[in-house]
């Protein structure tokens, strides 16, 4: 904002009476010259970095940033486009979102669920797949009643969000003869959300290798899991070696 130079209809020295229609004019021409000189900025541009602690709006023509903004409450594009050629940032400093100058989303705070978790013994096949050891995990708690409990081989989404759900399940055939293996599933709230099913009959001891990669918009407290349903299940394994049974899922945004 520039600095108003306001010239006053009357000026008062020490010992002067004032009157009150004078000192209502001084006031009234300054009101008027702040109304008139002092308006907001049509266009503002930021060279520097730009913190926003309330809600920003943009209403029309977008918002160029060359510099770096952090907007640490609402941000909300209402018409026209946001332009950045520095980096935008969104969240708290724990937990910090930008776009950076290519337009990518990056976290900058790594703070968006992540866990991959393996099968390290032999399973009953066609039941839920117990992936019971968490290799790495971040933002999500594990352990039995966890976000992944790793007892049951449930996940619950800590936030809502869309993740990027990637398993892989060996089964065996223990039967002693040709079997029929029907599906690699992955369900949703406990219903089935794919059916992986497979073809053909599988020869005794022979291995069936299932792998598939699911994108799922998840509210928080869903559930996924993965499961195995086969023909005479009791002689079928999920086959525990920790690296073709394994469960990965990461909210991707």
């Amino acid at each position: 904002m520039a600095i108003v130079t306001i010239p006053l209809p009357y000026v008062f020295s020490n010992g002067t009476t004032a009157d009150a229609t004078q000192v209502n004019a001084d006031l009234n021409q300054i009101a008027n010259n702040v109304n008139a000189n002092a308006a907001p900025l049509v266009a503002p541009t930021f060279t520097g970095g730009a913190t926003v602690g309330g809600g920003l709006t943009v209403s029309s023509g977008g918002a160029g940033i060359t510099g770096n903004s952090n907007v640490l409450g609402q941000f909300q594009v209402v018409t026209g486009p946001l332009t950045c050629t520095g980096q935008v940032g969104f969240g708290t400093a724990a937990t910090t979102w930008t776009i950076d100058a290519n337009n990518r989303w990056i976290n900058g705070g790594k703070t968006q669920p992540f866990f991959r978790a393996y099968r390290s013994t032999n399973q009953i096949a066609g039941t839920q797949v117990i992936f019971d050891t968490v290799a790495s995990s971040q933002g999500v708690t594990t352990g039995a009643g966890a976000n992944y409990d790793n007892t049951t081989g449930l996940f619950t989404a800590p936030v809502a969000g869309t993740y990027l759900v990637t398993y892989s399940v060996t089964i065996v055939n223990n039967t002693g003869s040709a079997q029929n293996t029907t599906a690699l599933l992955l369900r949703l709230n406990g219903a089935t959300f794919v059916n992986n099913a497979s073809a053909g009959a599988l020869p005794a001891g022979q291995t069936f290798t299932g792998n598939a990669t699911s994108v799922i918009y998840l509210n928080a407290a869903d559930t996924i899991a993965v499961a195995t349903s086969v023909s005479f299940a009791a002689n079928y394994i999920v086959a525990g070696n920790g690296q073709q049974t394994s469960l990965s899922i990461v909210q991707l945004f």
